[in-house]
């Protein structure tokens, strides 16, 4: 709806006469001002626009100015009333589409406005390039019904010299135009008619007739006479008739006149509708029976105006008789259609059904016929249920006054297999708009939906085989890998251990350093492999603890810059650092998000392309406030039908040059989703660019671990009853600067005693071979209220969920296996960092 604008038009006229000396540019707009108003106020309909849209061009020296009309169809368009170009007006009644151009906008209810570079912002538009246009004004216009109807537009090849003395010009005729606008409207409306009207007349076979009458024979006159008087009375009567309407009189049989008078002047007195059989002569001189029907009506001036149609009575009955065989040949093939016909009148009785109908319900025609399908439910209880349906949803059609279309299983009785219907059911309506029949059609689809089930069923088969063999291949892929690092591993363990056997003092240290550095990084390879394995076989996460983004992006920065874009132009723009605010993802998790997307954009890229992440405070559709972060390439984009299996496992556009596999972002679109956000391709399907975007909602805690604060470093108690990884993870975190407590396990932690210090970290391995790491947990945070909980294991979230080990919403999980550093992540995003140890004094 338009917004209310409180005298329109008062900024201009402030501005023209608000000073005691008004200077010559403002003199010379309110001469043109007022040539315009005397220009325009003589004219009506398009001339008035027409002039309208040539003065303005001149007062606001703008290249082109046009007044359009919307246009209603499959696509939406304008079609040009006025136009004006160079000061000089232009033919009108081109027709243009609305989508890609700024009109699109001013279609909508706004007013819109580019100042300069409209060409470039509307690239589909090619008027717009092709003819320079650099700036842009639309105004919409306002119809009586609140809708809009059409617009003022300005364009020019230079920046508009003066947009608010334009949209104030604008708002004092835009009430004004947008009547002329219905009313050039209203005209083209009424000619279309007239047109149809015209047409209809002359191909009509009887005579269609208008008249205003009188008791006052002399005030009798022909308003509208179609050409079918020609064949009943004869060319030199109907031009007498219309000369003169008191003449008709003359052309009745004289053995019917005062009778036929007598007839019309009784309904001209009532106003009713009336059907007549008479003679009227020829030119000819014989006399012709015909039959007429019509209606006499009282005008708003109280004049009454007949309205009639006579039809030659041969014609008449052969056009009843033919009505008659068409009816007749219609009921046969209703009864012989293969669906069920049921037609109901507008109290719900049932007045026909054809032979389908008797065999679906097993009744015949007249056990139906004259009942409603209520008093029906009543008298056949076996059909109790399908009737009192029926009942309900033919009221539903005659209450809605539209087609109903529904599909129902019923297992008819002396059945034994349920059976699938359709129903339509289209009501009949009258004249006034009111429901005078109801027709039924039920269709048994028993055998089309079967079919649909079975291909359901194959589709369902075939994608199962999809599965199935892309898994076969991801098996395949990954023993690939696993063995290429396992042979590395197993080749540099034997020439190191043969080194150490006949060491030689020259080459032992070098080699050794470089075996043991291979045999990290075949180990880390097959680490991260294994792991991204068990994260897609799984549904959650399973890490629920909240993280600091802005935290963790800037860790992860250098990382991502260095290492990752090492070879790309790189941008990071982040926002919000000191935002403490945190999203239900672990820092752990988080980082595996943004390597994913900033690795898949390397990949999709030419090295030295443009990568650009942004990340920062935002608000979700609904005005939430949530963190968003958007990872931009400069690749290839993805193809238009692709784009929906951007995040389906085992999918990669670029399958067939690299060797991932495909389920990297499956696992961060998974990631997002279970943390109650979400992770889209949100570029367009033409760009090159591809735009990935995450969106987090924030969530609040009642104590932020990172604001504990402590006097010393933080103490964290190990539980964990495999040596191996027990002493890893003590070295990591008293390497980091951590207090670190070591148990072997159930039995070892349940015996610490009161000197033991108080932890801040519980991390214990979930699977202990004498318990559960979950409830020794729930039993120490019962003693140390305070300390956070952080279990370990190597099965995912959801496979520990199948064994009945339910993880609590304040523990957070990290699964094995992890580097140190992802370790080290994840504590300190619990209970902080250690302090920084103090300068050495000397």
């Amino acid at each position: 709806m338009p917004q209310e604008t409180p005298r329109p038009g008062a900024a201009l006229f402030e501005r023209l006469f608000g000073r005691p000396t008004a200077g010559e540019a403002e003199e010379k707009q309110l001469r043109t001002l007022f040539e315009l108003l005397g220009s325009t106020l003589q004219h009506r309909g398009e001339d008035y626009l027409s002039a309208l849209a040539v003065h303005l061009s001149g007062l606001l020296d703008v290249e082109m100015c046009w007044i359009t009309r919307l246009e209603s169809g499959a696509e939406p368009s304008s079609r040009m009333i006025a136009v004006a170009r160079g000061g000089e007006a232009q033919a009108g009644g081109g027709v243009y589409a609305l989508a890609g151009t700024p009109c699109e906008f001013v279609a909508q209810g706004s007013i819109y406005f580019v100042d300069d570079g409209v060409a470039t912002s509307f690239p589909r538009d090619t008027f717009l390039a092709k003819h320079g246009m650099r700036s842009y004004l639309g105004i919409p216009l306002w119809g009586e019904n609140e809708e809009v109807i059409g617009k003022i537009c300005m364009l020019d090849t230079k920046p508009m010299p003066d947009a608010a003395l334009a949209r104030e010009l604008c708002g004092m005729f835009v009430q004004r135009v947008s009547a002329e606008v219905e009313r050039v409207q209203a005209r083209a409306q009424a000619r279309a008619a007239d047109a149809m009207l015209g047409g209809f007349l002359r191909e009509f076979p009887g005579w269609v007739c208008a008249y205003q009458t009188s008791a006052d024979p002399s005030m009798r006159k022909v308003l509208l006479s179609s050409g079918g008087a020609d064949a009943l009375i004869g060319p030199r009567h109907h031009a007498e008739l219309l000369e003169d309407a008191t003449r008709f009189n003359l052309l009745l049989h004289p053995a019917e006149r005062d009778q036929i008078e007598h007839a019309y002047d009784q309904a001209r007195e009532s106003r009713t509708h009336y059907e007549l059989e008479y003679r009227i002569r020829h030119d000819d001189g014989h006399y012709r029976w015909v039959q007429v029907t019509g209606r006499f009506t009282e005008q708003d001036d109280g004049t009454i105006v007949g309205h009639s149609l006579m039809l030659d009575r041969e014609a008449y009955h052969a056009l009843q008789r033919r009505h008659e065989e068409l009816l007749a040949e219609l009921e046969t093939l209703v009864r012989a259609f293969p669906d069920a016909v049921f037609l109901q009148d507008h109290t719900g009785r049932v007045r026909f059904l054809n032979r389908a109908a008797e065999r679906l319900f097993g009744l015949q025609a007249d056990q139906l016929i004259g009942h409603s399908f209520a008093t029906l439910a009543e008298r056949f209880p076996d059909f109790a249920d399908i009737f009192l349906r029926a009942h309900s949803n033919t009221f539903q059609a005659f209450q809605g006054r539209k087609p109903v279309q529904k599909q129902v299983r019923r297992v008819i009785p002396g059945t034994q297999e349920p059976r699938d219907f359709e129903t339509q059911r289209i009501p009949v309506l009258d004249d006034a708009d009111q429901p005078s029949a109801m027709v039924t059609i039920v269709r048994d689809v028993t055998a089309r939906v079967a079919e649909a089930e079975r291909a359901e069923e194959v589709r369902q088969l075939r994608e199962r085989a999809a599965r199935l063999s892309s898994l076969s291949r991801l098996v395949e892929g990954v023993s690939h890998e696993l063995e290429n690092q396992l042979t590395a591993v197993l080749g540099y363990a034997e020439v190191g251990q043969a080194r150490l056997r006949h060491p030689d003092d020259s080459t032992t240290e070098e080699l050794l350093e470089r075996s043991f550095r291979r045999i990290h990084g075949a180990a880390q390879s097959a680490s991260e492999l294994v792991r991204k394995l068990l994260a897609f076989g799984s549904s959650t996460s399973g890490a629920s603890e909240p993280c600091q983004p802005a935290v963790v992006l800037e860790r992860a920065k250098s990382f991502l810059e260095n290492e990752l874009c090492a070879d790309y132009a790189w941008e990071c723009v982040l926002s919000g650092q000191d935002d403490p605010h945190r999203v239900r993802l672990t820092g752990l998790a988080l980082r595996g998000i943004v390597v994913e997307l900033v690795r898949n954009a390397v990949e999709a890229s030419p090295a030295g392309a443009k990568i650009r992440l942004e990340a920062g405070p935002g608000e979700s559709e609904s005005g939430e406030a949530e963190f968003v972060l958007r990872v931009t390439d400069q690749g290839s984009g993805v193809p238009t039908h692709l784009r929906e299996r951007a995040f389906d496992p085992l999918f990669s556009t670029r399958e067939s040059t690299q060797r991932r596999r495909g389920f990297g972002l499956s696992i961060a679109h998974r990631t997002a989703v279970s943390a109650g956000g979400s992770l889209c391709l949100v570029s367009p399907p033409e760009s090159r660019e591809t735009v990935f975007e995450l969106r987090l909602p924030w969530v609040q805690e009642e104590v932020d671990a990172a604001q504990r604060g402590h006097a010393g470093p933080p103490t964290v108690l190990i539980i964990e009853d495999q040596s191996a990884t027990r002493e890893i993870v003590c070295e990591v975190l008293r390497a980091a600067g951590y207090q670190v407590i070591e148990t072997e396990g159930r039995e070892a932690a349940a015996a610490l005693d009161a000197n033991t210090p108080t932890p801040d970290l519980i991390l214990a391995d979930v699977l202990l071979e004498d318990g559960t790491g979950t409830e020794l947990a729930d039993a120490l945070q019962a003693r140390w209220p305070h300390a956070r909980t952080l279990l370990c294991s190597g099965l995912p979230a959801e496979h520990l969920s199948a064994r009945g080990i339910e993880l609590k919403s304040d523990q957070a999980f990290l699964q094995k296996p992890f580097r140190p550093t992802e370790l080290l992540t994840v504590v300190r995003d619990l209970v902080g960092a250690p302090p920084a140890p103090a300068p050495s004094q000397g």
